[in-house]
């Protein structure tokens, strides 16, 4: 029962360490200065300061506009016009 017990505290001290920086990541803020900060100050009080914080826009939006804007690359786009030039469409069925 106690190893259970203990193996259960750990784990919950990973995830509240982790937890600033999975909250500071999603605002486009340091993921890994935030779990440094959760090791020199206590997780909550790093966890405050990163629910805290203002969000990175410009960082965000440069990721965004990275997902969204995919340009394939001289392979993909061959393939992609052998593709259509023999009538296969990948992920669906030939009718």
């Amino acid at each position: 029962m106690n190893i259970i017990l203990a193996f259960g505290l750990i784990a919950l001290a990973i995830y509240l360490v982790l937890l600033p920086g999975i909250i500071a990541g999603n605002k486009g803020r340091s993921f890994w200065g935030y779990i440094f900060l959760g090791f020199i100050v206590t997780p909550f009080v790093a966890a405050i300061a990163a629910a805290c914080s203002s969000p990175d826009h410009q960082y965000l939006e440069k990721q965004s506009s990275l997902n969204n804007h995919y340009a394939p690359g001289k392979k993909e786009a061959k393939a992609a016009e052998a593709a259509r030039k023999a009538n296969v469409y990948p992920y669906r069925w030939n009718e």
